[in-house]
């Protein structure tokens, strides 16, 4: 079966759409302290949690370092998602049949009894379709992003992206080395960086390689570091001058409040931690730290 096209924006949206919420009050009592608790609890039982754009593309995608890997990771992701989708697709089939047939049941049942335990087991059967719909949506959000990553791999976007996909696992062994080898000198890295020194079982790791290959690994892993550990040096430079400005609002100084809470709805406001902001050109600069910024 083909696959279904939808108006892009309820695939953009990061919330779930008035034609898929359900009062899940209906089927689920929850005692509360006032209507307001009622309605807000019927707004969150029905959101959904997709991965954002930026979480799948810093911390599922990009830690695979290398192109090639990056797109296996996105087509395992995409696969595990479509896997699901159709065990849902089947789920939501399976139980609209047990409607229809528990229906039947009804019409021909006499037991009051039985008839009222048919009628619970539709209210389930139903629960059960509207919420696995937003399950699927929730899959579906994710796959459009995945994508969107996939295309931001596309090299120069000189080729269409089914091109790049089809050949991406030419001279897959070359690529592996080298994507090893670069995941290993990052490992050995950020040991250099944290404890002056590469761990015992990364460098077993790494010993484990051809000679030539463990030559690079750690001269990569030493460049890195090195360009990693000026980079942050540069980093506190320009950040020591947003401090000295900021000191002349807040001589006496105060710890930055970091419980996340950030007061952007009228809530707490963190007003005395220095809110950092890049311009072009990797440019730090102080935000004044107001509601939204």
């Amino acid at each position: 079966m083909a696959n279904q096209k939808v108006d892009r924006t309820v695939l953009d949206s990061y919330s779930t759409p008035d034609d898929m919420r359900f009062d899940m009050s209906e089927y689920v009592d929850v005692r509360v302290a006032s209507e307001e608790d009622a309605e807000l609890i019927k707004y969150l039982a029905n959101e959904t949690t997709a991965y954002s754009g930026t979480q799948i593309e810093a911390f599922v995608v990009n830690g695979e370092i290398t192109d090639h890997r990056k797109i296996r990771q996105i087509a395992i992701e995409i696969r595990q998602r479509m896997v699901s989708l159709g065990d849902n697709k089947w789920q939501i089939a399976k139980a609209e049949n047990r409607i229809k047939k528990l229906k039947r049941m009804i019409e021909k049942e006499e037991d009051d009894l039985e008839i009222e335990l048919y009628e619970e087991e539709i209210k389930k059967a139903t629960f059960d379709i509207a919420y696995t719909k937003q399950n699927m949506l929730q899959n579906e959000v994710e796959i459009t992003r995945f994508l969107e990553v996939l295309k931001k791999i596309n090299p120069n976007g000189q080729q269409d992206t089914l091109h790049m996909l089809e050949h991406y696992k030419d001279n897959w062994e070359e690529k592996e080395q080298e994507y090893w080898s670069q995941r290993m000198a990052k490992q050995a890295m950020m040991d250099m960086m944290t404890m002056g020194k590469i761990s015992s079982g990364n460098l077993e790791s790494i010993m484990g390689m051809p000679l030539a290959l463990q030559n690079k690994t750690i001269a990569q892993a030493i460049t890195n570091a090195a360009q990693m550990e000026k980079g942050i040096m540069g980093i506190q430079h320009k950040v020591r001058g947003l401090l000295t400005e900021a000191e002349k609002s807040n001589p006496e100084g105060a710890l930055p409040n970091l419980v996340g809470i950030d007061g952007d709805y009228g809530g707490e406001k963190t007003k005395n931690n220095i809110k950092i902001g890049v311009e072009e050109g990797n440019v730090l600069k102080a935000i004044e730290n107001r509601q939204g910024s």
